[in-house]
This record gives C-alpha cells, structure tokens and sequence, in this order.
C-alpha cells in the first residue's frame, strides 16, 4: 500500500448485472423491518440514528448475491492493499433516508488518530470501567461500502482531506483504510433511497490484536506514544 494518499481510496467497478442488481433492490424496498444501531458509551446504552437491515432473510438466491459481494470486496481488499483480511461481522444493508448524512470521521480512531484498546477481562468480579468511551470498530484496518443502487440525489462519500468525492454507481463498490488519515462522511441524500452494504474488516494482525489480553510492557509503549487508553470489558 502506498503512503497515506487519495490513491488508496478505490472505487471497484461493479462485476453485477442489471437484473441481480435489480433482485437486490427489490429486496431492499420489500423490507418493513429496518432497525438502528445500538451501542455502548459512557456507561449506557445510545441508539445510532442509522437505519440497517439483515439480509439473512432473503431468498437463496439473492442472499448468494450478498455472500458473493463480501468475497469479491475481500479479494479486491487483499489484491490492492497486500495483506490478508477477515470481515468484522456486520452483515446488513444500510438504508439512508432523505435528509440524513454522516458527520466527517475514521472508522477505526478518533479524528485525532488517537484509538482505544480493550482491555479483556473475564473475571465476573473484576470492575469494569464505564467510564471511557470506546470505539465502535476496535482495530479493523479497513472499510468498504458496495453500493445497491445510485437512483437517489445527494449522499456523496467525501474525503474532505483530499478533496475527494465520490457518488458511485449501482453495483460499484469503494475501499479505503479505516484510521484517521482517511477521515470523510456522507453528504446529505436529498431525494430518494440510499441503500448500500457497509463493511469493515480486519488484518491477520488485527484479529490477533482483538483476542489477546495486553502484555503490559506492549501497554506502557501504547500510552507513551499514542495517547491510548486500554478500557476494561467483557467478553460476552
């Protein structure tokens, strides 16, 4: 991979027909179920204002049409950027109203490039620290988002740093690595649907980074030279 530059932001020309595109939106506007996020900061439990369904659902047929985009963005993700990666398990259609749109971010550290770890604990009378805000996606490299359809107004992917936006088409789908050097967010979707299959996923590094407990000589290297802070969680 190249250093930090607008060419690792890759837009992948679709490899689908009309007609499987179209299977896949019509799924999509047959859904009635469409929930939100859920995650965990400062000691409580907050929605994400997002709207996502799962497409496990779906006939045999249109679900191996979602099996296969996530193997073709996987071998598409290790061929452009040299390293092997597994998905982080979010499999779900992203369905963006008129009027939404997604503030400038990173998608593995804060905006600062500063991250936090966890901590892993297992012992059901440790205290857990509530106290710190955790990431959404610990550790994972890189992100990716295929796009169902392109028949909306608005909802352009930027890249504020680079001066990058990018409105792709149906069936095309975008990679980019998730720290804060590749900040951006989502314009506001004007007209119509926006539905898109976001991804994140993570090196062989990462997974292991994800299932150890942190050696404490690797600890005091992290908080001396990257501000981290390690917060204690459990392991459901």
């Amino acid at each position: 991979m190249t250093p930090a530059s607008p060419n690792n932001i890759i837009v992948h020309d679709s490899l689908f027909s009309g007609e499987d595109l179209n299977k896949m939106l019509s799924f999509c506007k047959s859904q009635t179920t469409w929930s939100n996020s859920i995650f965990y900061s400062s000691g409580k439990l907050q929605t994400y204002p997002d709207e996502k369904t799962n497409f496990h659902n779906a006939t045999p047929e249109v679900f191996n049409l979602f099996v296969n985009i996530l193997n073709i963005i996987k071998n598409k993700i290790e061929r452009s950027y040299g390293t092997r990666v597994v998905p982080k398990k979010n499999e779900a259609i992203r369905r963006w109203s008129p009027g939404e749109f997604q503030d400038v971010h990173a998608d593995s550290e804060l905006a600062t490039g500063e991250f936090i770890s966890l901590q892993y604990i297992t012992d059901e009378d440790q205290n857990i620290d509530e106290s710190e805000h955790s990431l959404p996606n610990d550790f994972v490299d890189f992100s990716s988002v295929f796009y169902i359809n392109d028949d909306y107004k608005g909802g352009e992917l930027f890249f504020p740093e680079y001066d990058v936006k990018i409105k792709a088409k149906s069936g095309s789908f975008i990679t980019w690595p998730s720290n804060a050097k590749y900040l951006h967010g989502v314009n506001k979707v004007i007209d119509g649907y926006r539905y898109t299959i976001p991804s994140m996923w993570y090196s062989e590094k990462a997974v292991l980074l994800n299932s150890i407990k942190s050696f404490k000589c690797a600890r005091s290297i992290s908080e001396e030279n990257y501000k981290n802070k390690f917060v204690k969680t459990s392991v459901l």
